[in-house]
């Protein structure tokens, strides 16, 4: 290849390179100046604006889902709190059955012991400690009575003992 040739090889890549630049470039000549700009394509604005929409529906729809189970959960917590509030009502009426019913057993109890006999505890307590005062003075009024007839026998044996030594 020739100098010439070559060199006009160079021009014609230079000038298409430049061509290249040229077309995505936009030179603005106006009162303020010169401005250089780039040149978007149409179809890329469209792309991007189409890129963009499809973003923004997808995140209303998310959000929108987002509405829509936040109400489900404020919901469901409403009717959980309702469900409490019917359980604790709930609760304080069978709590007081309950104690009718300990009185009414209690009373059922105190009447079958009265009509079988059956002491109460009360009762049962009072027995035992009117039983031991019992058992504690006849012990001590036993207990006189063993050590009055040991001293008696003593007597006796010393009496029988000098009438023997006298007889």
């Amino acid at each position: 290849m020739e100098p010439t040739e070559l060199a006009l090889r160079v021009v014609i890549i230079w000038t298409e390179i430049v061509n290249q630049i040229l077309k995505k470039l936009r030179i603005i000549v106006d009162d303020s100046g010169i401005r250089i700009t780039t040149k978007t394509n149409i179809d890329e604005r469209i792309a991007k604006i189409s890129e963009a929409q499809r973003s923004l529906i997808d995140g209303l729809r998310a959000i929108d889902e987002l509405k829509i189970e936040a109400e489900e959960n404020k919901e469901e917590i409403e009717r959980a709190l309702a469900q409490i509030a019917v359980l604790e009502q709930n609760k304080a009426g069978l709590e007081q059955e309950l104690e009718e019913v300990k009185k009414i057993i209690d009373a059922d109890v105190t009447i079958f012991r009265q009509v079988a006999g059956i002491p109460s505890e009360a009762d049962i307590s009072r027995e035992r400690n009117k039983e031991r005062i019992i058992g504690f003075i006849t012990g001590v009024v036993a207990s006189v009575i063993a050590s009055g007839i040991f001293w008696l026998i003593f007597q006796l044996a010393g009496l029988f003992s000098k009438v023997a030594q006298a007889g």
